[in-house]
């Protein structure tokens, strides 16, 4: 029988491993969208200037944090490829 620690420890391992993959997998999007634009860049016109204010990012635990920085990189990655599309001549 399993105690509240070892189940505890498990959750943590588990929470910390898809944690882990979201990063990864956040990482894997920008970079493919990085070889998009690098293949398109003949067919898109340049991108217009855009103000981008920094925003206040909030105080997290540090597993919160980590998805918190997972989350705004897939957000990142999508408007960058929104961004794209109206770019786009083809």
């Amino acid at each position: 029988m399993s105690t509240n620690a070892e189940c505890a420890k498990v959750v943590c391992g588990q929470v910390s491993n898809q944690v882990d993959r979201q990063r990864n997998q956040a990482d894997e999007l920008e970079e493919v969208v990085d070889k998009l634009e690098t293949r398109l860049v003949s067919v898109v016109e340049p991108p217009a200037p855009t103000e981008q204010g920094q925003e206040d990012r909030p105080s997290l635990v540090t597993t919160a944090d980590a998805m918190f920085s997972s989350n705004e990189s897939v957000a990142g990655s999508i408007r960058r490829l929104a961004l794209l599309l109206d770019r786009i001549e083809i």
